[in-house]
Parts: structure tokens; sequence; C-alpha cells
């Protein structure tokens, strides 16, 4: 049995967080359906700020989904700010 990792050229090629300081950080997110299948899709752009024993969290997220079931279906999209703090110990 093989213990290699499996590459994948989004995460390996850029980097989900960008260290832009010592204190700031931008995240970027993303992913989506692939194929002939359908699902959900979302996206997210954060900033972070570390200050003492966690961060505070800035940003903006977008999230698609839609389910096809026996006789209905559901398509609901979501979008809008964040906010948030991350306590790290």
């Amino acid at each position: 049995m093989s213990t290699k990792a499996r590459f994948h050229p989004l995460n390996d090629l850029l980097p989900s967080t960008i260290k832009l300081s010592d204190r700031w950080a931008l995240t970027l997110r993303g992913d989506g359906p692939t194929g002939a299948t359908d699902g959900s899709s979302s996206a997210s752009a954060n900033v972070q700020y570390h200050a003492g024993p966690g961060f505070w969290v800035f940003g903006y997220c977008y999230l698609d989904v839609e389910l096809l079931m026996r006789d209905s279906a559901l398509d609901l999209t979501l979008h809008g700010p964040q906010v948030g703090h991350a306590f790290t110990f």
C-alpha cells in the first residue's frame, strides 16, 4: 500500500493563505462540482488580523447548492459578509 499523497493542482500550486505582514493574512478558497455531477459550489475571501491568542476574520462567502430529489429539487444560494474570531491555544 502506497502512502504517497495525491497531487492536487490548486492545493499544491496555489497557497490558500498568503501572509501579508506579521499580523495580516489573506485566505482564498473555492470548490465546485466536476464532470457530470451537480451539487454545491462555494467561494470565500477572508483577511485575518492576528492579535494575542487568536485572530479576527473578516470576509465574504458565497455558497450555491443544487439538490435533485425524486419529485422535487432544491436550489439555494447564500452569500454575504462574515466576521468572527478564532481562539488559538
